[in-house]
């Protein structure tokens, strides 16, 4: 009975042990066992970027004859010639940057596990940290209300 028990107990390191001794023979198999338990994750993420350019404007120039221009000493004739613009070019540029993230499931399953394990042995860290600080703040509260005793004491004695 006792050898059934101690035989069926399968640790990390048993399981450890046959994987590197499967590795060793059968390494094909090992490969695709893991590629199937843990494939990889693929993400594609695009980043669009808009750099401003310069603005290009062309003008254009147009002679308008008009017989409502009154004559001045600045302006001679009935014809008036003006700058308009014709039309406005931009340089704008946009960029786009594609980025392909392949990530390995069974490194972050590896992870998550060593984070479980982190956190429980943290919760029970934590709890022991305030039970020791609660015997701490009785111990501290004794030691202060003997003191205000021994103080009233040492007061009337007299």
């Amino acid at each position: 009975m006792i050898v059934v028990l101690l035989s069926g107990c399968y640790t990390a390191k048993r399981a450890t042990f046959h994987v590197v001794k499967a590795q060793g023979s059968y390494p094909a198999v090992v490969a695709e066992k893991c590629a199937s338990f843990y494939p990889t994750k693929d993400s594609i993420s695009i980043v669009e970027k808009l750099v401003k350019g310069k603005t290009d404007t062309l003008f254009e120039e147009v002679i308008v004859d008009c017989d409502t221009v009154v004559q001045t000493k600045y302006r001679k004739g009935r014809v008036v010639t003006k700058f308009v613009p014709k039309y406005i070019k931009h340089n704008d540029t946009i960029y786009k940057t594609k980025t392909k993230v392949v990530e390995s499931t069974a490194k972050i399953k590896s992870m998550q596990s060593k984070l479980d394990e982190l956190t429980k042995d943290n919760v029970v860290v934590a709890d022991r940290l305030k039970r020791a600080n609660n015997a701490l703040k009785w111990i501290l509260g004794l030691i202060g209300l003997a003191l205000v005793l021994l103080f009233i004491k040492m007061k009337f004695k007299k």
